[in-house]
């Protein structure tokens, strides 16, 4: 989970998309986990549902309607404010 000081940055349109976020990737890392279980099994079945799962909580979409793979500036001001490190280098 995110840091609970970083978190109280967030107004509440954006804590609740910090929450979807995180409510996802809780998601991935199951079907991830039952993909791996499968695989030891043998179980070619269960991996292949585990992995369409997967697909399907893998969104192309932001919470904001755009797309994942241009630069949402609402998204990217939420992820300035949960992982500053990531952002050091930057001039702003």
């Amino acid at each position: 989970m995110f840091d609970p000081v970083r978190l109280a940055k967030l107004s509440s349109e954006q804590l609740e998309v910090a929450k979807q976020w995180e409510s996802d990737r809780s998601k991935r890392l199951a079907c991830l986990d039952r993909m791996e279980a499968a695989e030891k099994l043998g179980d070619t079945e269960a991996r292949d549902q585990a992995y369409k799962e997967y697909r399907a909580n893998d969104p192309t979409r932001c919470a904001h309607d755009r797309s994942m793979w241009s630069n949402c500036g609402a998204c990217l001001e939420i992820q300035k404010i949960l992982f500053p490190e990531n952002f050091e280098d930057e001039d702003d």
